[in-house]
């Protein structure tokens, strides 16, 4: 093991490498989802993006598994490896802002509170995730949505440059102008190419407060709050978005409509477009004027560290069928009441007006999801292990039944209908979640990444023998 010893002693000052048994270590693998921890025989946190290609090259060289984490959010175990060498980029956290050229300059191991903090510093904001306690290398390598996407598009439509490490730990630019394939590789497959390091995103004037906050409504609401959720992300010109989401608040308590509504504008403006919503007596409102980051910190208190989770999603073509999203609720209360274990269980349906993202054509990205869509994750949280299998099963069958709807509803030429980031990548072709730019990124996969070194999100190379888990 005389790599592992070189790689130590090669590694910049705060950096660190960690080994089974060293102080640490229990904590260095610890992840949102403790279903999807794994014991990683050597644990790296490198500070420098010298210390991510000696890293990857050490991995290569043992021949062993290579998983990189940042956020450390993904619920399907490929941020995390079974013996092999986990990379943990949170080290790298810095957030650098440039209010005269607008951009925002995010080094690979930051969370969505780094930048949302940043930004708001010089009176900008970035399309960025709605939980910001997630990575951003994570969102955005698989496409990224967010509040500002109605308006702005996908958080890889507007990210500008990265600086990444190749499967060789070679150090190179990408953009536009620089290495253009791979450039558009990453922007929606990025976790196959390799380690990005550093993110270059494009800013926009947010001096504004927004109109935001939650409301809750008892069941027999639902109808009327997707009724205007309909009318919301028809109307919308990119300043409105709205959330409808399953869930049950207490122990005591029924499940309950938990629906998140958000106004990049005055409130004025706010309240008569949501005005169907909030007449309806909401049990609960915060809704308020108040700075654009605080939106995205509203889930982070359903959704804390160390439960045992799994995430699964699709897409739903909007406007949504009320009778089909009634019918989904009534499958979660059963699951509720047989699995009460279960009961944190999360439903979201996510409103975001589509009108930006198609206006960008498929194959200008490898992501391919560019249709009339909304998407929809289901986040199923237990504590008892006895009940993996049953809450896996129950999250994989709520999705097939959204997105057999969906195939009942969508038109042709509106890209895949399938969100990377909700889908479960190991667990889904890779070809179904890129459709046409699927030979393409097979393609660019054989020339950058021949030998699979990043294959644990989704498998790019057909019939090669490092296969991704299934979790």
């Amino acid at each position: 093991m005389h790599f592992v010893h070189d790689l130590a002693e090669s590694l910049t000052p705060g950096s660190a490498v960690i080994n089974i048994g060293d102080k640490g270590y229990e904590e260095s693998i610890k992840r949102w989802a403790v279903t999807a921890e794994k014991r990683a025989g050597l644990v790296v946190f490198p500070s420098t993006p010298p210390d991510v290609s000696k890293t990857i090259l050490c991995a290569t060289r043992l021949g062993v598994e290579l998983a990189i984490t940042g956020g450390s959010h993904s619920t399907s175990g490929s941020s995390s490896t079974d013996g092999g060498i986990s990379m943990n980029l949170s080290r790298m956290r810095g957030v650098t802002v440039d209010p005269e050229a607008m951009t925002v300059t995010v080094q690979g191991g930051a969370l969505w509170e780094d930048v949302d903090k940043a930004a708001a510093e010089h009176r900008l904001a970035t399309v960025g995730g709605t939980v910001n306690l997630t990575g951003v290398g994570g969102l955005t390598l698989g496409g990224g949505y967010g509040y500002l996407s109605g308006a702005y598009g996908t958080v890889v439509d507007n990210l500008l440059s990265v600086q990444m490490v190749l499967a060789s730990g070679e150090i190179i630019s990408v953009s536009e102008r620089q290495n253009p394939e791979l450039f558009w590789a990453i922007r929606g497959a990025g976790a196959a190419f390799g380690v990005v390091t550093e993110f270059v995103f494009r800013a926009y004037k947010q001096e504004n407060l927004v109109w935001a906050g939650m409301l809750a409504f008892p069941p027999d609401k639902l109808s009327s709050i997707l009724e205007c959720a309909n009318h919301v992300i028809e109307v919308s010109k990119g300043e409105a978005t709205i959330m409808v989401g399953f869930t049950t608040p207490q122990p005591d308590l029924p499940p309950c409509i938990l629906t998140v509504v958000f106004y990049n504008g005055p409130e004025q403006s706010a309240k008569a477009l949501f005005e169907p919503i909030l007449k309806l007596d909401p049990l609960l409102n915060t809704t308020a004027m108040i700075p654009y980051p605080e939106v995205n910190a509203f889930h982070n208190a359903n959704v804390p560290d160390g439960a045992r989770r799994t995430m699964k999603g699709s897409t739903f073509t909007a406007p949504v069928d009320i009778p089909f999203v009634e019918s989904m609720f009534n499958d979660y209360v059963s699951f509720i009441q047989s699995t009460p274990d279960a009961r944190k269980t999360l439903i979201l349906w996510e409103f975001i007006s589509p009108h930006k993202i198609m206006s960008v054509p498929h194959n200008a990205t490898s992501f391919a999801n560019r249709g009339p869509y909304g998407n929809v994750v289901f986040v199923t949280e237990w504590t008892n292990q006895e009940l993996d299998t049953v809450c896996r099963e129950w999250t994989r069958n709520m999705a097939r039944k959204a997105r057999n709807q969906l195939l009942k509803t969508r038109g042709g030429g509106q890209g895949v209908g399938v969100y990377t980031n909700y889908e479960g990548m190991n667990e889904t072709p890779a070809k179904m979640l890129f459709g046409d730019n699927y030979e393409r990124l097979v393609e660019l996969k054989r020339r950058y990444d021949p030998t699979n070194v990043f294959g644990r999100c989704f498998n790019l190379m057909p019939g090669h023998g490092g296969d991704v888990p299934r979790n």
